[in-house]
């Protein structure tokens, strides 16, 4: 389907969108506009700082705001509340909180260890 020439339109609530037909059937209903892989260092050495992608998890974009998702299924690990993920350590993410100043770590299963 092509939004709006095929008789559907992305709708975008709660953080999340997905494209809908004109008589109100979800055609699709997990929709993102981007992803970007996360890094983390493995050895630190001022320019010759090394670093490994993670395999197992992506940051996900809609409409601006951020998540992270299961790399290999697709499935939403959080949703998109978040914004600046970055990699603390091979297993702990941080990421800054929309709706406040601040930020959060969490795991890779989107457990917050520290806030």
């Amino acid at each position: 389907y092509t939004p709006g020439k095929d008789g559907a339109v992305f709708v975008v609530d709660n953080h999340s969108k997905r494209l809908v037909a004109y008589d109100g059937t979800v055609l699709e209903p997990f929709v993102i506009d981007s992803t970007y892989d996360l890094k983390y260092r493995t050895k630190a050495g001022g320019e010759e700082d090394e670093y490994e992608l993670v395999s197992d998890v992506v940051v996900y974009r809609v409409d601006g705001w951020e998540g992270i998702m299961d790399k290999r299924t697709g499935k939403a690990i959080t949703p998109a509340i978040y914004k600046d993920f970055e990699m603390i350590s091979k297993d702990l993410i941080q990421a800054q909180l929309c709706y406040e100043d601040g930020s959060v770590v969490m795991d890779k299963h989107g457990n917050i260890v520290k806030q």
